[in-house]
């Protein structure tokens, strides 16, 4: 059962969309990803993400960040929402992989929830063997511009690292997928990351049904109440 107030979100590296029905199979069976109402995939194709939209009866945006030598197909990321998804756009991230000269981009989408305008980054960052460490930073850095200024922001995905929430935490986020532990082999790579809201719980999903080498990780938020921007009136004589 949904609890009103609270977001359950949930991301999973798909393994380039190869189990589509698994994947399908583990959203709809697991007890804590059935109840997510926003949901981040990576290494999605339009077509696959079009069919998990369907099946789950959510409204979505994709957009692939390139076409990929390996899948032979796109290659990107799906935003999956149970409310409205008002506007969307492509961020290009910055730096070429090394080895196969392609490059990474996010997905951006504002959501109304329960009528709270909420900036949504589905995120999908280099490796280091790609464009190093310093590469991943510049990366997360302009996911952090893209969001400045907005009150309640949910940035979720795979960081390709263990420690690239620091600089979110760095820029006043929470970090609430921190310490969850492996969820690609022995590393901890896929995170969430939020400004504008307060954890209410998270987990990880160790049975993964066989269909990725990434486990599910999941997050609940709830709304934090809005921050005073506006002087108090004085009181008293001046």
């Amino acid at each position: 059962m949904f609890t009103p107030g609270v977001v359950r979100v949930a991301t999973f590296n798909s393994a380039y969309a190869r189990d589509i029905d698994g994947l399908l199979a583990l959203f709809e069976g697991d007890s804590a990803l059935r109840l997510a109402s926003l949901i981040v995939l990576q290494e999605m194709d339009e077509a696959s993400a079009d069919r998990v939209a369907d099946r789950l009866g959510l409204n979505w945006v994709y957009y692939p960040a390139n076409f990929h030598p390996v899948p032979r197909s796109g290659f990107g990321n799906v935003l999956l929402s149970r409310w409205p998804i008002v506007e969307d756009s492509k961020l290009i991230l910055p730096g070429l992989s090394w080895s196969r000269g392609t490059q990474r981009a996010a997905v951006l989408g504002t959501v109304l929830i329960e009528g709270v305008a909420v900036r949504v980054v589905a995120v999908h960052f280099s490796t280091p063997l790609e464009v190093g460490f310093g590469g991943q930073h510049d990366q997360a850095d302009v996911v952090i511009q893209a969001t400045d200024g907005m009150e309640r922001v949910i940035v979720a995905g795979d960081f390709n690292s263990g420690s690239l929430g620091a600089p979110f935490r760095d820029a006043g986020f929470l970090w609430p997928s921190r310490g969850l532990g492996a969820t690609h082999h022995i590393f901890g790579f896929d995170h969430i990351v939020t400004r504008g809201f307060t954890m209410v719980a998270r987990g990880k999903v160790d049975d993964n049904l066989g269909v990725s080498d990434h486990k599910p990780v999941w997050v609940d938020l709830r709304l934090a109440p809005e921050r005073i921007t506006t002087t108090p009136p004085r009181v008293g004589s001046p």
